[in-house]
């Protein structure tokens, strides 16, 4: 004898004895319970009924979308520095003259601001050098030079400033924030600027310039006046050299125990020379220590040591390895400095090298290494190696120019690229905070009247509730594994672990674009929005890529990879000239990353 039983979900049915013996089973399937006869069991037995499940589907693929947008303008020369909310704002300088600034609004789309403009720069005239630089506490530090058609050049400072202290895209004057100073008949070549964390005011600023008057090069530091009712600038020739400044290969700012100065590298008459040059004090006096060249010195960099709450600056030196002085070596005559990288190749050569630091006391040093490769390691204030060097970009991966900067809780890095001459955009390469993976995106800004074509997975999820709906502009919370530029629905949002709002359209529906630009994606996972019940608690995985990746496992052999096709039905090896040897190697390849995969946890 078979009983069935309809009953809502999560009701709780009581079988009484009244003949024989009962059991019962719960099926859940359409909320029908059976319940069947099938010998003597205790006389009262319960059951709930479980909850109906969300019905929560999805199609990725992998395409390209024309997005209403541009990248950059070609940039000359390029510093990155965070605004109020750790975004990147990047500082350049266009092909083209003008001084421009990138920043996200509050819309989280990048906004391109004509800094020439707002600065009340000549529209005539073009920016030819700039340095910007920040604090620990983001107050942030410009000094920039334009040229006018006249052939003379102005030199501005900005008062100091924290991001949010400015409205840098709302504001059409910023002049007001400029401080009142007069550079005379200089012709500035470039600047050199410190940070204040070593809480003495306005950083060490350095300006080399070609003097008109007395046709020679020279080097000056400019100092800020703070008389408590106006704060002014003027230029001081307290550094002495006694070489010619243009012997100097590589520079940078310090600070060490006698006071603010310059490291400088410079080859005299055919050998180098590593030096500290101080500032001179009231009594003309300045500290000039000579260091011992570590071999094949190329490159200075300095960073704020641990030492009395960061008052100094340690230094690093870039050449066949990287070397480090810390600040007391370096205010010793002939002090050696300590090679941090030996046996390792990737740190030979080293062309340029540059340093982002957190206040947290963490490192991260990249450089341009002999191969024209960018390469980068990660170390404690201590210089004890996190992240073992590694190379990142090639120059044929468009490594060219670069600034970093890193995020002082997760220590994840985002380092900024200018490419080569085939590439003069700028290229973000983010790094995952829990993944430690990279990925590459293009910097772009909203254009009216220019589209620009991008690859993305793009994710089409549709949602009906427990409830049997559909789930029209209903929220929910969007996760993903790692931090994420993504447009949801039209929004562009910035989406990591910790989760983010969506809300679903009028059918139901989540659409997701990432931009990539291989065949890798973040994972996204969908879940409640707080006080919400539409999908009874459960989690549901978004893998853009998982049909991508099972389309990769069926190429078991060189005939499954001839006879793969694109969605279109183009054969994906036609016209390749690579071998049949060439051909086994890429199976055996795709088969090893497929086997990979499947290893890989589900919510990426």
């Amino acid at each position: 004898m078979v009983m069935r039983l309809r009953i809502r979900d999560g009701d709780t049915v009581t079988l009484t004895q009244f003949c024989g013996g009962w059991t019962f089973k719960i099926f859940g399937e359409n909320n029908i319970n059976t319940c069947a006869a099938s010998g003597k069991l205790p006389t009262n037995i319960s059951g709930v009924m479980a909850q109906a499940q969300a019905k929560v589907t999805y199609d990725s693929e992998l395409m390209l979308q024309h997005l209403p947008a541009e990248t950059i303008p070609e940039a000359n020369h390029f510093d990155v520095v965070y605004d109020e909310n750790w975004n990147p704002m990047i500082f350049s300088i266009g092909s083209d003259g003008v001084f421009y600034l990138i920043k996200r609004g509050t819309d989280n789309k990048n906004r391109l601001i004509n800094l020439t403009q707002k600065f009340g720069l000549s529209d005539s005239g073009k920016t030819v050098a700039f340095a910007a630089t920040q604090d620990f506490d983001k107050k942030t530090y410009l000094l920039f030079a334009e040229e006018l058609s006249s052939g003379d050049r102005k030199m501005y400072v900005l008062d100091p400033k924290k991001p949010e202290e400015i409205d840098w895209a709302g504001s059409n004057d910023l002049k007001i924030h400029l401080l009142n100073g007069d550079s005379g008949s200089i012709h500035v070549r470039e600047f050199f600027l410190g940070n204040g964390n070593d809480n003495k005011g306005f950083p060490l600023a350095v300006v080399v310039f070609d003097d008109v008057v007395r046709s020679t090069v020279d080097i000056n530091r400019i100092e800020v006046n703070d008389t408590g009712t106006q704060k002014t600038w003027s230029l001081k020739s307290d550094l002495n050299f006694d070489y010619n400044p243009t012997l100097i290969t590589s520079m940078c700012v310090g600070n060490l125990v006698d006071g603010r100065g310059l490291f400088t590298l410079s080859e005299i008459q055919g050998k180098q020379h590593l030096k500290f040059i101080g500032v001179a004090n009231e009594f003309g006096l300045q500290s000039d220590t000579e260091l011992v060249v570590p071999p094949g010195a190329k490159s200075l960099a300095s960073f704020t040591n641990s030492s009395e709450n960061g008052k100094y600056t340690d230094l690093l030196v870039g050449g066949d390895g990287l070397f480090h002085f810390s600040s007391k070596d370096a205010s010793s005559s002939w002090s050696k400095g300590r090679e941090l990288t030996s046996n390792n190749s990737y740190f030979q050569g080293m062309q340029e090298i540059y340093v982002a630091e957190t206040e947290n006391g963490m490192l991260s040093i990249w450089g341009e290494n002999g191969d024209n490769e960018i390469v980068y390691m990660q170390m404690n204030i201590d210089t004890t190696v996190v992240t073992s060097p590694v190379p990142l970009l090639t120059r044929k991966q468009n490594g060219g120019r670069f600034a970093a900067i890193m995020d002082p809780i997760s220590h994840s890095q985002q380092l900024f690229v200018h490419g080569d001459s085939d590439n003069k955009n700028i290229t973000l390469l983010q790094q995952s905070s829990d993944t430690r993976l990279w990925k590459t995106s293009p910097i772009l800004i909203p254009s009216i009247n220019k589209n620009f074509d991008a690859p993305s997975f793009t994710s089409h999820i549709n949602i009906i509730g427990s409830d049997g709906k559909i789930s029209v502009y209903k929220n929910f919370t969007l996760r993903s594994s790692g931090w994420a530029d993504l447009i949801v629905n039209g929004k562009p949002m910035i989406i990591g672990t910790d989760g983010e709002i969506v809300t679903a359209d009028s059918r139901g529906n989540i659409t997701i674009i990432g931009l990539v630009t291989d065949i890798s994606s973040h994972v996204f996972t969908l879940q409640d929005a707080p006080n919400s019940t539409i999908l009874n608690g459960q989690s549901y995985i978004i893998d853009p890529a998982s049909k991508l990746r099972s389309g990769l496992g069926e190429i078991k052999s060189v005939d499954d990879l001839d006879n793969a096709t694109t969605k279109k039905g183009k054969k994906v090896m036609e016209g390749s000239t690579a071998s049949h040897e060439d051909r086994i190697k890429a199976v055996d390849a795709l088969s090893k990353l497929s086997d990979h995969l499947k290893t890989l946890p589900k919510d990426g």
